[in-house]
């Protein structure tokens, strides 16, 4: 079982195989509760769907945990191998396994792998709930919705969990909504998405900060202006009394000084 293992950790598929043909035992277990099956899951050189399928219909039981409580699926999905995870799932591996930050899969997908409407599918179609929450009340929608700018994933894993049922309108421990955070991060073509669906446009955070304040008080004004055609409060207050028009003075008084700086003529 010691060979075995190695042979999962060096992700040699061919010899894995042969050693439990000879007896080795799939299911045996290191010092800290580790299966040859979590060693290939996570080897460090490949991701190696092949060999998990191998041992898991050799025996191997995709629902052990080690010491840590991680399963395979967890551990190859921590590692970035998403064939491998992929392959668990269809093997049985647990879909709404929580990880350390009370994340499911699908939120740590979003979180971590920049997903897609294909890479998300394989979650939602084996029951993992598309409105789980983690520690910090997030979902996966939340985050995909904050999406780097930079970054073209974000719009169509936002369509993909809505049509799949995510609910626009779930706030996060600071209060924050999908459509805030879209409005936060300037990502105009998320916003319009979310706010096609008739979202509680006037949600306030802890800060009493709505979507549009949040949009002008960090300079996205074309989302700003697609939440005020939309019907967003542009007489809102935050808890510091600050309305959008405040601090879009902020932020032109902020442009002015930088203009003049750079020797700017009045």
């Amino acid at each position: 079982s010691t060979l075995l293992m190695k042979a999962c950790w060096d992700s040699n598929a061919g010899l894995a195989e042969l050693m439990i043909k000879d007896g080795a035992d799939p299911n045996a277990v290191d010092e800290n509760g580790v299966t040859a099956l979590m060693l290939a899951a996570s080897n460090p050189k490949n991701d190696n769907a092949h060999l998990v399928t191998i041992l898991v219909q050799r025996g191997a039981d995709v629902h052990a945990k080690d010491k840590e409580g991680r399963t395979a699926f967890q551990r190859a999905f921590d590692k970035g191998y998403l064939h491998t995870a992929w392959a668990l799932l269809h093997k049985g591996a647990d879909p709404n396994a929580l990880n350390e930050k009370g994340q499911t899969p699908l939120i740590a997908f979003a979180e971590k792998w920049n997903p897609n409407a294909g890479h998300l599918e394989p979650f939602l179609s084996r029951g993992v709930p598309v409105n789980a929450r983690d520690k910090e009340g997030r979902t996966a929608l939340m985050i995909a919705a904050e999406s780097p700018l930079d970054h073209k994933w974000g719009v169509d894993a936002v369509a993909h969990l809505v049509a799949k049922g995510a609910d626009i309108n779930f706030q996060d421990e600071g209060g924050k909504s999908s459509l805030m955070g879209a409005a936060e991060r300037g990502r105009l073509e998320i916003a319009k998405l979310l706010i096609e669906k008739n979202p509680q446009i006037d949600l306030r955070d802890k800060q009493e900060k709505t979507a549009l304040i949040l949009a002008v008080e960090n300079g996205h004004l074309d989302v700003a202006e697609v939440l005020i055609k939309a019907g967003a409060d542009v007489n809102a207050k935050d808890s510091t009394g600050k309305t959008p028009l405040i601090y879009l003075n902020e932020q032109m008084t902020r442009m002015r000084e930088h203009l003049l700086q750079k020797g700017a003529k009045d």
